[in-house]
């Protein structure tokens, strides 16, 4: 489908489980609503124009044969659940104009195997990638100064997490279920290790935790035979 350049928004459920459509061209777009393409399940590309301001919640949830996504817009953030359970998305950049990835936005994208964090962004939120099956390195920015529940649970082949940033806590759950992680240093900045933080990292052999760090909660190193 090709959308003409006199359309500016494309509101809330508008192409909600067009489970035929494969490709869409969006030309002078300003705005995409929550859930515009919710269920676009053959959709394969997408190509999100510079012209975009604004993203909804959920734009793109379960669109299951999404495999790249370039981002020419300047928006500000990756929204919530924005790119949740595309199984199949491979590629994505994520502009330097981005300040916030939102929880959920890569929840399920079991095939993506790296994404670079650029150091625009501030905030990573809850469970944001959990269950990237694929994803084998993360690089954290220093700029990073949240990163929320959940964020990497589940990413089952990461064997690489490097946090350059001054976070005060590792937040529950975490990097949970990271069962193939080694060894991770935690910043000198970090106060607390929440619950289930490390929760069945099995192949954890090392871990260096800094003096600041003050309380260590429930479960937190579980499973970490």
């Amino acid at each position: 489908i090709k959308i003409p350049p006199s359309v500016k928004s494309i509101n809330l459920f508008a192409f909600y489980g067009c489970t035929s459509l494969i490709r869409i061209e969006i030309p002078s777009v300003k705005s995409i609503d929550d859930y515009a393409f919710f269920n676009c399940s053959s959709l394969l590309e997408v190509l999100i124009p510079s012209s975009v301001t604004s993203i909804g919640l959920n734009a793109f949830l379960k669109c299951s044969s999404l495999e790249k996504v370039e981002i020419l817009s300047s928006v500000t953030s990756i929204p919530n659940g924005i790119f949740c359970d595309c199984s199949s998305l491979k590629q994505i950049t994520i502009p330097p104009s981005i300040t916030k990835i939102g929880m959920n936005s890569f929840n399920g994208c079991s095939s993506l195997t790296q994404i670079e964090i650029p150091s625009s962004v501030n905030s990573i939120g809850s469970y944001s990638f959990n269950g990237c099956i694929s994803l084998k390195q993360i690089i954290i920015p220093s700029s990073v100064n949240s990163i929320g529940a959940g964020a990497f649970s589940g990413c089952s082949s990461l064997t690489t997490i490097e946090i350059h940033s001054l976070i005060t806590s590792l937040e529950e759950s975490v990097f949970e279920g990271c069962n193939s992680l080694n060894e991770i240093e935690i910043p000198i900045t970090v106060t607390v290790i929440k619950n289930k933080a490390f929760k069945n990292c099995s192949s954890l052999k090392q871990i260096k935790i800094p003096p600041s760090v003050k309380s260590i909660n429930f479960c937190a190193f579980y499973g970490c035979s």
